[in-house]
């Protein structure tokens, strides 16, 4: 379920997840790649998997999904977010290779 409001969302982020139940601010309303991006945790909530992935596997996968809703290539720029906001220690270089990186 997916709620359009500002309140739950913490400043500077467009959207958060809290088990089953994701927020994301008005304005974006309309960006595919970030409603998929919370419906990737919640999904990953409901699996249980949530539970047994680590943050950064979590981060990876939803931004790896959420990137894959844009027509043009939006890696660099999620990259740089998820190295600057998330507090994993790691480089924009770092969290580019990771979410190029191909799962199989």
């Amino acid at each position: 379920m997916i709620f359009y409001t500002n309140w739950f969302v913490r400043d500077g982020f467009a959207g958060t997840a809290y088990g089953p139940v994701a927020f994301i601010r008005p304005q974006y309303r309309d960006d595919i790649g970030l409603r998929v991006h919370e419906q990737t945790h919640i999904r990953q909530f409901i699996t249980l998997r949530y539970y047994f992935m680590k943050k950064l596997e979590r981060e990876v996968e939803a931004f790896k999904a959420q990137i894959a809703c844009y027509p043009d290539d939006r890696t660099e720029f999620l990259a740089g977010f998820m190295s600057a906001n998330y507090g994993f220690g790691i480089t924009t270089e770092q969290a580019i290779t990771m979410l190029r990186r191909d799962n199989r």
